[in-house]
C-alpha cells in the first residue's frame, strides 16, 4: 500500500533538511516529514489553508479527504544497465 506523507517544513532551513533526507533516501528520518499507512485520511483545520497536492498548489480549504486506491498508478523503470 502507498505511504501517504505530510511535510511540515517551514522556511528555507527546514526545507533544506527535508530535501537532504530525500536525497539520502531516508525521508522517514526527517522531523519535518510524517509518513503513515492509511486507506483514507481526513484533515480538518480551524481556518482555510492553501495546500500542495502532487506538486500543484490548491485553493485554501478547511477540509481535505484523501483516499488511496491500490494499483491506481503504474511506474515503469528501465531494466538494470539500461541507461548508459
Amino acid at each position: 500500500m502507498p505511504l501517504p506523507a505530510g511535510v511540515t517544513a517551514r522556511g528555507a532551513w527546514q526545507w533544506m533538511q527535508v530535501f537532504a533526507r530525500l536525497i539520502e533516501g531516508a525521508p522517514g528520518r526527517s522531523p519535518h516529514i510524517e509518513i503513515t499507512r492509511a486507506r483514507r485520511i481526513l484533515v480538518e483545520l480551524r481556518r482555510k489553508q492553501p495546500y500542495d497536492l502532487d506538486g500543484g498548489v490548491r485553493p485554501p480549504a478547511k477540509r481535505l479527504e484523501v483516499r488511496v486506491e491500490p494499483a491506481a498508478v503504474s511506474i515503469c523503470v528501465p531494466a538494470a544497465g539500461g541507461l548508459g
